[in-house]
C-alpha cells in the first residue's frame, strides 16, 4: 500500500515540477507593465488596496484570463486583449479582485490546501474541499471588491467579468499557472 501512494505521489511532484517550469518559462516571455496610465493606475490601486509589497504588472498575448500567480514573488497577469477591451474602470475592478486575492493571503492558502491534496492525492474528499474552497475564495473576494473599491452595482462587476475576453473564449493558457490539464477539480479564476 505504501509502495502505491509513493508511486501516486511521484506522479503529482513530476506534475507539479512540470507546472512550475511551465509557469517559469511563461515568465521569461511575459512583457511587464512600467510605464504609462495603466501602469500608474495599478500603482495607484495597490496603494488603495493596502498591498505593501511591490507586485508587478504583467501583460501577456498568450494568457486568456487575468490572474495573479506566483506565491513567493506574486505577480498580476494580464491578457493584452482584456487591456485593449475593457474601459478604465472595468480594468481597475479586474486588478483590484487580483490584488484583493494577494492581500487576502488566497494564493498561500490555496497552495496550502494543494498540498494537502498531492499527499491525499487518492482522497476524493480533499480535492472537492479543494474546488470549494476555491469557489467560496472567488466569492468572497468578490464580494469584497464590489463592496469596498468598485462603487456601482454587483451587476456592473457582474457584467465586467462577463466582458472579459475569457469569458467568452476557450482558455489554453491561465494567468494563475493552472493549465487546460492543470486540476479538473479547480474552477476558473477571475
Amino acid at each position: 500500500m505504501m509502495a502505491l501512494w509513493l508511486s501516486g505521489l511521484a506522479v503529482m511532484s513530476l506534475r507539479l515540477g512540470s507546472h512550475t517550469l511551465r509557469l517559469q518559462k511563461f515568465f521569461c516571455k511575459a512583457q511587464r507593465c512600467e510605464s504609462g496610465p495603466l501602469y500608474r493606475s495599478f500603482k495607484d490601486d495597490i496603494k488603495r488596496c493596502g498591498v505593501y509589497a511591490n507586485v508587478p504588472l504583467i501583460i501577456f498575448d498568450e494568457v486568456k484570463s487575468p490572474g495573479i500567480a506566483g506565491v513567493f514573488n506574486p505577480r498580476v497577469i494580464l491578457p493584452r486583449n482584456c487591456v485593449e477591451q475593457l474601459s478604465q474602470r472595468e480594468l481597475k475592478c479586474v486588478l483590484m479582485h487580483e490584488l484583493v486575492r494577494y492581500r487576502r493571503g488566497d494564493l498561500f492558502l490555496h497552495h496550502s490546501l494543494l498540498l494537502v491534496c498531492y499527499l491525499q492525492w487518492y482522497n476524493p474528499v480533499v480535492w472537492l474541499a479543494l474546488r470549494q474552497f476555491t469557489k467560496e475564495m472567488e466569492k468572497a473576494c468578490d464580494l469584497e471588491v464590489v463592496d469596498s473599491f468598485c462603487s456601482g452595482s454587483a451587476r456592473d462587476y457582474g457584467y465586467t467579468l462577463l466582458k472579459r475576453p475569457s469569458a467568452r473564449q476557450k482558455r489554453h493558457f491561465r494567468a494563475d499557472g493552472r493549465f487546460g490539464l492543470y486540476w479538473a477539480a479547480t474552477i476558473a479564476v477571475v
